[in-house]
C-alpha cells in the first residue's frame, strides 16, 4: 500500500477534529444546559420560551479552529505537490510563493467583479504578480491550472461568498488571525413528547407555529392553540422538547447561525469529493 500523501494526512487529521467535534457538541446538547417554560394566553393559546447557555470556547471552539486550519493547509499542501509533480527541480520562488488560491470577487473597499483580475495579474514584464492567483500555482501542470481557476469561488460572482472553499478560506482566516469562533445554541424545530405529558387532551383549532434559530434567554420557539385537559380537575403538563443544536454566532462570515457540524463536514466533504479529485491525476 503507497504511503498517505502529506495533503492526505492533513484531511484525516481535520476529519478526526471534526469527529471529536462532534462528539463534544452531541456532549454537550445531551447536558443541562437549556430549560424550556410555558407562557400561556386564555385566548390565543401557548407559547414556549426556551434558554440556552453559550457553548463552551472549549473544546467546542477551539476544536472548530483546529478542523479548519488542517482542512485549509491540506490544500496548500496539495499545491506544492502539484507544483514539484510537474516541475523538478522547483525553482525557490516558486516554492515561496507556493500556495493554493481562493479568490473571492470583492476587493477590501467593496468593489465587486474584480475576481478575475486579481487571480490574473501581472507585472509590467508579463510575469504573474505577487499574491496573483497565478504566482501561486507555478510549476504545475498547465491542465492542472485551468482546474483550479474553474473552481475559484469568484467564478460565481456575487454568490462567491457561499462557495465552499470562499467559506473555508475565510473562517480559517478569521480563526487564525483575530479570534476564535463562537457559537450559540440553535433551535431547529419542536418535538411533544406523548409519553412524559400529563392529562393533555384535545389541541383546539388553530397553527402551531416552530420559531427556528439563535436561543439566548426566553426566546420564543413555538407557539400552540390551546389544549383542553382530559380530566379538568387534574393538573394538566405537555413536555415540549426542542431540537437543538450547536450553530455559529450571528457575525460569523457566510455561515451565521448554520449548523457547526453540518457546515464542517459539508466543506470536507467538498474538499475531500470534488476538490482533490479534480487535480490528483498530476501529481
Amino acid at each position: 500500500m503507497a504511503e498517505p500523501l502529506d495533503h492526505e494526512l492533513k484531511m484525516a487529521r481535520a476529519f478526526e477534529h471534526v469527529r471529536q467535534l462532534d462528539a463534544e457538541v452531541k456532549a454537550w446538547l445531551s447536558g443541562d444546559h437549556h430549560s424550556v417554560r410555558p407562557e400561556t394566553d386564555p385566548r390565543s393559546g401557548t407559547r414556549w420560551l426556551a434558554t440556552a447557555e453559550r457553548p463552551p470556547r472549549y473544546p467546542i471552539g477551539v476544536l472548530i479552529g483546529d478542523f479548519l486550519h488542517n482542512l485549509r493547509s491540506s490544500l496548500d499542501l496539495l499545491a506544492y505537490s502539484l507544483a514539484t509533480a510537474h516541475t523538478s527541480p522547483l525553482p525557490s520562488d516558486f516554492a515561496e510563493t507556493s500556495e493554493f488560491p481562493i479568490f473571492g470577487d470583492e476587493d477590501r473597499s467593496g468593489t465587486l467583479g474584480v475576481g478575475h483580475g486579481h487571480f490574473h495579474k501581472l507585472r509590467k514584464n508579463g510575469t504573474p504578480a505577487p499574491r496573483s492567483g497565478l504566482s501561486k500555482i507555478r510549476g504545475w501542470h498547465p491542465d492542472a491550472q485551468a482546474i483550479i481557476e474553474g473552481l475559484q469561488p469568484y467564478k460565481r460572482g456575487n454568490a462567491y461568498r457561499s462557495d465552499h472553499l470562499w467559506v473555508l478560506h475565510d473562517l480559517d482566516r478569521v480563526n487564525k488571525h483575530r479570534l476564535l469562533h463562537t457559537t450559540v445554541a440553535s433551535f431547529s424545530g419542536i418535538g411533544v413528547d406523548i409519553g412524559r405529558s400529563i392529562n393533555a387532551g384535545t389541541i383546539s383549532a388553530g397553527t402551531i407555529r416552530s420559531l427556528a434559530g439563535t436561543v439566548e434567554t426566553d426566546t420564543p420557539i413555538a407557539e400552540f392553540p390551546s389544549i383542553s385537559p382530559v380530566d379538568p380537575s387534574q393538573r394538566m403538563h405537555v413536555e415540549i422538547q426542542p431540537v437543538l443544536d450547536v450553530a455559529f454566532a450571528r457575525g460569523t462570515p457566510g455561515v451565521e447561525e448554520e449548523s457547526v457540524l453540518k457546515t464542517l463536514y459539508r466543506l470536507y466533504s467538498h474538499v475531500r469529493g470534488n476538490v482533490v479529485p479534480a487535480l490528483t491525476p498530476f501529481l
